[in-house]
């Protein structure tokens, strides 16, 4: 806030002290204080200057007009203190589009802020955000030449004040001499019976030769505000055309030309054009708004549906899931009843079939322990055997020993085969009472 104050206050202060007439009439002042305190005490100096009201006025307005032109001189000084190098960096060969037009006022911001506000700085400025905006840079070389004419007119209009200055002192110079002459003439009037008409004419000459200054002081002063005038305007005039100069060689080649910014037709329809387009930019944005406020409201109620059909879902699926379990539970139930039923049965039936099997197989032992017997049995009368064999073959050799030996092998060989009858019939006995048995067992 205090910033902002600040700065209104020097923008206030700074256009008080630009005003004319406050300077001019400090020097009519600090003018007429020095005549009056006898610094410029002089015959001519009093007689021009300081003899009739009307010299008054006409020094105060010629030093309200010389003020004008003296403040508008030290502006175009200021303004002819430029850099010589180019504002907006070197010009490349290569000429840009109009987008970068943003980037040359990039560039032209960083100058110091002189440099800125001064009437070049104000003319590239001008230019630069006229392309940015218009987003072509089709016809700025006209919108240049155009801005140098509205500068020039302005500096026309800047020395209004001092046009009238100069014209309205010379009518105060006649103004003045007209009062002089009614003055005079009323004069002459009342002084020719009084005194005689010689006397009367030498005094009216006397006044009007004091009304006549007034009318030479108005056109001295008048000639000289022209002269400084034409001495400030050309030298403004020429601070224009080096403006225009400089900004020509700032821009010119610096942007693509389009070679249908020249032809009417062609600008008509690309006017059209643009018309158009930013006419389909509009729909499209009011296209897209309403899109987006469509799939708002869609999407608003999607979410909702898709939150009933939620609870919806999820309590039907409750109810099936509950009825599920339910009917699976007790369809369970059944066929664990069903399923232990036949457990039992298969059970029992698994229960007898080892019964049987180990009744089996005890009778399959006994039977192998009489074969056992048996076999024993079969092997003790191998022993014998072999012990009968020995006997014989001691008794062979006894008898070999008597020369009885064919009687005693016929009584052996008899033996033998009374033996062996014996041993054939009973293994073969046991033989079959063994298979016998065998296929008792397997058929059990």
């Amino acid at each position: 806030m205090s910033s902002n104050l600040t700065k209104s206050w020097d923008g206030i202060s700074s256009a008080i002290l630009r005003q004319p007439l406050l300077w001019g009439g400090l020097a009519t002042a600090l003018f007429y204080v020095a005549v009056g305190s006898g610094t410029l005490e002089h015959e001519l100096v009093t007689r021009y200057f300081a003899s009739h009201p009307v010299e008054y006025v006409a020094t105060t307005m010629f030093f309200v007009g010389m003020a004008a032109l003296l403040l508008r001189y030290m502006h175009v000084l200021g303004q002819s203190r430029l850099p010589k190098e180019p504002l907006l960096g070197p010009n490349s060969h290569e000429p840009m589009e109009a987008s970068g037009a943003s980037e040359l006022l990039q560039t032209l911001d960083q100058q110091r802020r002189g440099v800125r506000s001064s009437l070049l700085g104000r003319r590239l400025r001008d230019v630069l955000e006229y392309i940015r905006v218009k987003r072509s840079s089709g016809d700025y070389e006209d919108h240049l030449h155009h801005l140098a004419d509205t500068a020039e007119s302005e500096s026309q209009r800047s020395y209004s004040l001092v046009r009238i200055i100069t014209s309205t002192i010379p009518i105060l110079g006649f103004l003045g001499t007209v009062i002089g002459l009614t003055k005079a003439v009323a004069e002459l009037a009342t002084q020719v019976g009084e005194v005689g008409l010689e006397a009367a004419i030498n005094s009216v000459v006397s006044g009007l030769s004091v009304a006549f200054d007034t009318t030479a002081l108005a056109l001295g002063l008048s000639i000289i505000l022209m002269f400084v005038m034409h001495f400030v305007n050309r030298r403004e005039s020429q601070l224009l055309s080096d403006v225009e100069q400089r900004a020509h060689d700032e821009l010119v080649g610096r942007f693509l030309v389009d070679p249908t910014a020249n032809d009417p037709q062609l600008l008509a329809v690309r006017r059209m054009c643009e018309q158009v387009v930013h006419a389909a930019d509009g729909l499209v944005r009011q296209q897209s708004q309403l899109w987006e406020s469509t799939i708002d409201a869609a999407h608003q109620r999607w979410s909702t549906l898709s939150i009933t059909t939620e609870k919806q879902l999820e309590t039907a699926l409750s109810r099936a899931l509950q009825t599920s379990y339910e009917s699976h539970t007790k369809h369970l139930e059944e066929n664990a009843t069903q399923v232990s039923q036949r457990g039992a049965e298969q059970w029992d039936r698994a229960i007898e079939t080892l019964e049987r099997s180990t009744q089996q197989i005890q009778s399959q032992q006994g039977e192998l322990q009489r074969q056992g017997e048996v076999m024993l049995q079969a092997v003790d009368a191998t022993g014998r055997v072999l012990k009968l064999e020995d006997a014989l073959n001691k008794n062979l050799g006894t008898l070999a020993e008597s020369h009885d030996f064919e009687q005693t092998v016929m009584s052996l060989a008899a033996a033998i085969n009374l033996l062996s009858t014996k041993l054939g019939q009973k293994s073969s006995t046991e033989t079959g009472l063994f298979q016998n048995e065998s296929h008792q067992g397997h058929a059990a």
